[in-house]
């Protein structure tokens, strides 16, 4: 499938770095620093009690129950919804579905992301971190017909061989799911779960957050492979970056720009600015301001102005769009007040603060 599974402040304290040392003779199964600097978790954690598993579970086994599409990977059998308390946007959670039923997991592997589905099942006592859905009929399907919604993105779904044949890479936190034993994984162009048989190393992640992960991966099926972090390291879970730190002070990022269709669960369009660093970690920077909606539109409408003026040059990022010819300054204000946050935010106090350049 050609698309992809996407608030308090912390005071970080830097902990204590280690050095590697493997047995003589034994050379190290990584090419890690000598000394990584990480940084401690937050004991702020992703909770999930304001989801009532019973009540999915019993519109599961009566008239269904109604969510989106958040992505999917074919190669690796995962298939993601996204329910969302009804009133309350950000109570919601993503759960993995799949079906005993051949006719009904041909379905499922046609969907895009952001298609609306009403479904009937049950969960799957599997002993996985996060529950699991076995749909037994699909009782409606929306096509999402939004912006992007008919492209067909070069998207690789297998986990990208130099993860497999290493135990280290550096990343970007997507996501943190059940207390902490769900890890999801962004790195290049991919997004994939880790497993923690330790919540307490990866509860307190924002989403953002650039981390070094020492891993294992493990054959789970067939063709599927997962990670799990492996806790025979030490600082298996490394904190390079957080995306919390500098919250509420002044900021000044540059580059291109970014759009965001508005979709069934996002009903304006946004815009954001990337950055990317040397180890190819993309942060995507929202452009905002919460007192004067004036100003709010404004910066909306000069975005979009720009934009489809430029929009010629665009290209088709998997979920989103991106001009690498049309660069974006901005000066403001840090904001990032949670761990689920999809991106960090500038909120700037005029629209002198935003200046752009169309490269030749």
């Amino acid at each position: 499938m050609p698309y992809l599974l996407s608030f308090v402040f912390l005071f970080i304290i830097a902990c204590s770095s280690y050095k590697s040392e493997p047995a003589a003779g034994t050379p190290p199964e990584t090419p890690l620093e000598e000394k990584r600097n990480c940084l401690a978790a937050s004991d702020q954690t992703i909770s999930d009690s304001d989801i009532d598993y019973d009540e999915l579970s019993d519109k599961l086994a009566g008239e269904g129950l109604g969510g989106w599409v958040h992505g999917g990977v074919e190669s690796q059998s995962m298939f993601v919804f996204t329910w969302r308390k009804p009133g309350n946007f950000f109570v919601n959670v993503n759960l993995p579905v799949t079906s005993s039923d051949s006719s009904i997991m041909e379905k499922i592997k046609k969907l895009r992301r952001h298609d609306r589905l009403v479904i009937k099942g049950k969960f799957i006592e599997n002993n996985a971190p996060i529950r699991h859905i076995n749909v037994s009929e699909i009782v409606e399907i929306v096509e999402w017909k939004g912006i992007g919604s008919d492209i067909d993105y070069d998207y690789k779904t297998d986990l990208p061989a130099d993860v497999l044949s290493k135990t280290s890479l550096k990343g970007k936190v997507h996501a943190v799911a059940n207390g902490g034993s769900v890890l999801v994984m962004e790195y290049g162009d991919r997004v994939f779960p880790v497993l923690s048989k330790n919540p307490d190393l990866t509860k307190g992640l924002y989403r953002n957050d650039k981390i070094e992960l020492l891993y294992k991966v493990l054959d789970v099926g067939a063709e599927t492979k997962h990670l799990l972090v492996d806790l025979e390291k030490t600082e298996p879970v490394c904190i390079l970056e957080k995306t919390v730190v500098g919250h509420g002070e002044p900021l000044e990022v540059s580059g291109p720009l970014v759009f965001f269709p508005k979709s069934p669960q996002i009903t304006r369009n946004i815009y954001a600015i990337r950055t990317e660093d040397t180890d190819q970690v993309k942060r995507n920077y929202v452009v905002v301001n919460f007192t004067d909606i004036n100003l709010f539109n404004a910066i909306t409408a000069k975005m979009n102005e720009v934009w489809e003026e430029n929009e010629e040059t665009a290209e088709y990022d998997r979920n989103k769009f991106i001009n690498r010819k049309v660069i974006v300054k901005v000066k403001g204000t840090k904001n990032v007040i949670s761990q689920k946050q999809a991106n960090p935010q500038v909120l700037i106090d005029s629209m002198d603060d935003l200046e752009f350049e169309v490269l030749d």
